[in-house]
């Protein structure tokens, strides 16, 4: 059983927003202003701080990527490991018009490839 949980990015800032009591737009500024934190209080081991960094730069991502078109899946449980609690979430873009947009509007012509690139079953 994987329980895998499909939300809008749009609630899943809500949740963010109402378990933080934090302002919206004060979410989009949550990792320069962990960096800017440690910078001021001089911490040097900042690998001991990676993951308040995740937590900060995810937070940042969905705060401003919370417009239509973007979705989150929650998967808590590892499939090799269903017994093991070790949750993933992972931010979709499911409209490629999102991302694409300032390249476009940047350049006169662009090349688009796609490829995928898998391990070979053996």
């Amino acid at each position: 059983k994987t329980d895998v949980v499909q939300e809008s990015a749009v609630q899943m800032l809500r949740t963010i927003v109402n378990g933080t009591h934090a302002d919206e737009r004060a979410l989009k500024f949550a990792y320069d202003r962990l960096k800017s934190l440690m910078y001021t209080l001089q911490i040097v081991d900042v690998d001991e701080f990676t993951p308040l960094t995740i937590v900060a730069d995810f937070v940042t991502i969905v705060a401003t990527f919370h417009v239509k078109g973007f979705t989150l899946i929650k998967e808590p449980f590892d499939e090799r490991l269903p017994g093991v609690y070790d949750p993933i979430i992972q931010l979709c873009c499911l409209d490629p018009s999102i991302a694409m947009s300032p390249v476009l509007k940047r350049f006169s012509s662009v090349v688009i490839t796609s490829g995928t690139l898998s391990p070979i079953d053996l």
